[in-house]
């Protein structure tokens, strides 16, 4: 969270081309995560588009767009 931007630690990415898939910090349905884990490399996904966060309860958003696949995760 930064400046009252609050993302409920949910963010979206464009992995495919076609559209935005919703992503959780620390979440993965097929792995346990335990607090000894290094959670840095599990949260990054792939953009081949952009990158968003919503605040739903200031109703605002930030998504950044890029021109090449790259990496991205959000706090």
């Amino acid at each position: 969270m930064f400046d009252g931007f609050d993302s409920q630690s949910k963010f979206f990415t464009d992995s495919n081309g076609l559209e935005m898939q919703e992503r959780k910090l620390n979440y993965n349905p097929n792995f346990e995560w335990s607090k000894d884990e290094e959670r840095i490399s599990g949260n990054f996904y792939p953009v081949d588009s952009a990158i968003a966060m919503i605040d739903t309860t200031k109703l605002r958003q930030i998504t950044i767009m890029n021109d090449r696949a790259q990496a991205g995760s959000a706090a």
